[in-house]
């Protein structure tokens, strides 16, 4: 419509155009469309740089920004938005959604492990340290696994926990032993036994 109007009102001299009493309607209307068109253009030579394969966390607010201009525009200028460059828009946000939980896997794997604390020999130790180790081998792959910071700590507790167990099982075995007679043979070969065996495990690492 404003090019309808356009054209024959730049075919008018200035004697006619000055005859018109709703000229600045038209040039206004003029404006107003060029400063839409600009948006347009800005916005998607600007979107344009986006290149999802190479999105990180840390474009995250330049995209939600890029978002939230686009969600400004209004529907013809949205219509009359490239759509290539809008999927570049879209496959960065797809992009950062699937790093985010990527981050959230791999920070509730280390939370796990932070939160096994003092390792005992009792239930609770043995519950905590098992939840976090199936958490980490739950990870998608081995990169998300290089980047639990904090895995050793994993690995010392479950050594931990291990030789308190054996330790516990020998002592009870001596405990086991009590007065030393001739029919003591038994309890004394078996505490021998689960004590050698602890030492070979540790000698073993």
């Amino acid at each position: 419509r404003i090019l309808a109007a356009w054209e024959p009102y730049n075919k008018l001299t200035d004697a006619q155009k000055a005859l018109l009493a709703n000229e600045d309607i038209l040039i206004a209307a003029v404006e107003k469309y060029n400063n839409l068109e600009k948006e347009i253009t800005e916005l998607s030579a600007e979107m344009n740089s986006l290149n999802p394969s190479r999105i990180t966390l840390a474009d995250k607010y330049e995209v939600e920004g890029f978002r939230a201009r686009y969600a400004a525009l209004d529907e013809y200028q949205k219509a009359a938005f490239d759509t290539g460059v809008y999927q570049k828009l879209v496959d960065s946000e797809t992009k950062i959604a699937q790093l985010e939980a990527r981050k959230a896997r791999i920070d509730a794997v280390i939370a796990k492990i932070e939160a096994i604390g003092e390792v005992k020999a009792d239930d609770a130790s043995d519950a905590k340290i098992n939840e976090a180790r199936n958490a980490y081998d739950a990870l998608l792959d081995q990169t998300e696994k290089d980047e639990v910071t904090n895995y050793n700590t994993l690995l010392a507790a479950e050594a931990k926990f291990t030789d308190l167990v054996k330790a516990g099982a020998v002592s009870a075995l001596i405990a086991e032993i009590g007065n030393v007679t001739l029919e003591s043979e038994d309890a004394i070969i078996a505490a021998e036994e689960a004590y050698e065996e602890a030492r070979e495990i540790e000698a073993e690492r």
